[in-house]
Parts: structure tokens; sequence; C-alpha cells
């Protein structure tokens, strides 16, 4: 058990725990843990405000959906990139963290998958190509 994390990681894990319905029933322990294990591996994206955390994405790097339902620290390096959250305090930072995405990962997968709370959780998953095209980077 890790009892010191980043000032950051801290941060994070609030909005997060906040902001998405997912990690309602967890210990703080183990959300301060899954956000950290994202940004070790470099598969977090942040967006500061005021000197604070206002946005957060986690990603991973998958052969297929099923790695990421096998294990939620499944990151096998593959073509699709799972979109496992992206929360902000407000839309705006959701908007600045799409480039930064784009930049870290997207641009270099053939596809990327996310689950919408608003569809039940629905996954969709999109060539890199169209989501480029709707992005204004194709």
């Amino acid at each position: 058990m890790r009892k010191h994390y980043p000032k950051s990681t801290i941060q994070a894990a609030a909005l997060i725990k906040r902001k998405w319905k997912g990690c309602k029933t967890w210990s703080r322990e183990g959300l301060l843990r899954w956000v950290q294990w994202f940004a070790d591996n470099g598969r977090l994206i942040g967006v500061f405000a005021d000197g604070k955390v206002a946005g957060v994405a986690l990603f991973r790097f998958v052969d297929s959906v099923k790695d990421v339902r096998d294990s939620e620290y499944a990151d096998t390096d593959g073509e699709l990139c799972y979109i496992e959250l992206c929360v902000s305090k407000e839309k705006k930072f959701i908007r600045a963290m799409y480039p930064v995405l784009w930049n870290a990962g997207f641009s270099s997968r053939k596809f990327v998958c996310w689950a919408r709370d608003k569809y039940s959780s629905r996954e969709i998953t999109v060539s890199v190509d169209q989501l480029g095209r709707r992005l204004g980077y194709g």
C-alpha cells in the first residue's frame, strides 16, 4: 500500500471521484493507486487552471476491448486507444485535452474506443481517421 502520492494525483483522483460514477464505491487508496498507475505509465493527461487539476483523461493502448474488461491495469501497447475516462470541471477543459490526447496517442493508433455514461456505458469504437476528421485533424 502506497502512502504518499503526488499532489497532482490526489487532485486528479478527487476530480474523478466527483465527476465519474464508475468509481463511487472505490476506496480512496484504490482510486489513488489506479490513477497513479496511469500517471506512471504515461497514460494520464491533465489540464490545470489556477494551479489545480481542471480536467483529466486516462487512456490505455490495448489489442481489444476484451483486454480492458479482463484487467483494469492492462496495457499491451496495441492498436486500440481505449479512453478510460475524460472528466473536467467545465466543458472547455475537455476540449483543451483533445489536441493533447491526439498527440499523446490517438494519431499513432488505428482505433479509439470509449464508453459514454449518458448512453448506458455503451462502447463506441471509431477509426483514428474518422475521429481525426471529426476533430478537425484529418
